[in-house]
C-alpha cells in the first residue's frame, strides 16, 4: 500500500534540513579531502630508537561512501532551498502565519500569488468554489490583473469555466475564512514543483541509505575488534 501523497510534499522535508543535520553532512563533505590527503602523507612505519612501529592509516569505514552520502545530501539541500516555495519555508502552519500580524486582507495577495505561480490553479479554483470561499459575480464585472484594495476589502477576481468569481477579505473578516484560505494556499504550494521535489527526496533517501551503510560498517568493525582482541 502506497503512502499518502502529502507525506511527499515540501513541508515534510523541512526537518531534514535543520541546522544540526546540515552541520553533520556539510562538515564531513568539506573536511574529507583534507583528512584523506593528510592520511596519505603519513609514513607506513615510524621508528623509536631501534624499534619500528607500523602505522595503519585507515578508517574503520569507507570514507568514500560517507562523502558520497554527504554529496547527495548537499544536492538535496540546494534543490530544497532553490525550489521549495517561500510560503512553505516561511509558515509552518496557520498559527505561524498569524504570528506575523498580517492584516486579514493580506491572505488575498497570497492567494493570488499561489494561483499565478504554484501550477495548481485549477485545483485551487475548484476548492475555493466548493468551499464557498469564492462567489459568482456578474458577467459585466471587471477581471483585475491583480488584487485591488477597496473600502469593503481586498478583492481578487478570476475566471473559471466561463464564470467570473470573486474573493473578498475585509480587515474584520472572521478567522474561519482566513484559515480556510491559508490551508488551500498551503496545499497548492506544498504540492508544487513535483520534479525538483522528487530530486530532493531521492537525494535525501540516497544520503540516508549510504549513511546507514557506513554505520553498519562501523558496528561490524567494532564487533570484529572486540572478538579478535579478546
Amino acid at each position: 500500500m502506497s503512502s499518502p501523497a502529502f507525506l511527499k510534499h515540501w513541508q515534510q522535508l523541512r526537518d531534514f534540513f535543520s541546522l544540526g543535520v546540515i552541520k553533520l553532512f556539510i562538515t564531513w563533505f568539506a573536511i574529507t579531502p583534507v583528512v584523506v590527503k593528510a592520511l596519505h602523507k603519513l609514513p607506513d612505519t615510524i621508528f623509536i630508537g631501534e624499534r619500528s612501529i607500523p602505522i595503519q592509516a585507515s578508517l574503520p569505514f569507507s570514507w568514500e561512501v560517507l562523502w558520497v552520502s554527504s554529496f547527495c545530501f548537499f544536492i538535496s539541500y540546494i534543490t530544497y532551498h532553490w525550489k521549495c516555495p517561500n510560503f512553505i519555508k516561511r509558515y509552518h502552519d496557520f498559527a505561524s502565519y498569524k504570528s506575523t500580524n498580517h492584516s486579514p486582507r493580506w491572505i488575498v495577495w497570497e492567494l493570488y500569488y499561489s494561483y499565478e505561480d504554484s501550477g495548481g490553479e485549477i485545483m485551487l479554483a475548484e476548492r475555493l468554489i466548493a468551499k464557498n470561499l469564492a462567489n459568482v459575480i456578474d458577467d459585466s464585472s471587471e477581471i483585475f490583473d491583480e488584487p485591488v484594495v477597496e473600502g469593503r476589502g481586498t478583492i481578487w477576481r478570476f475566471l473559471y469555466n466561463g464564470k467570473k468569481y470573486e474573493v473578498c477579505m475585509s480587515s474584520k473578516e472572521d478567522i474561519t475564512s482566513e484559515r480556510e484560505l491559508f490551508w488551500e494556499i498551503y496545499a497548492r504550494w506544498a504540492d508544487s514543483h513535483p520534479k525538483p521535489r522528487t530530486v530532493t527526496w531521492l537525494g535525501l533517501y540516497a544520503a540516508i541509505a549510504l549513511l546507514a551503510y557506513v554505520v553498519v560498517q562501523n558496528i561490524i568493525s567494532v564487533v570484529i575488534y572486540l572478538f579478535t582482541a579478546s
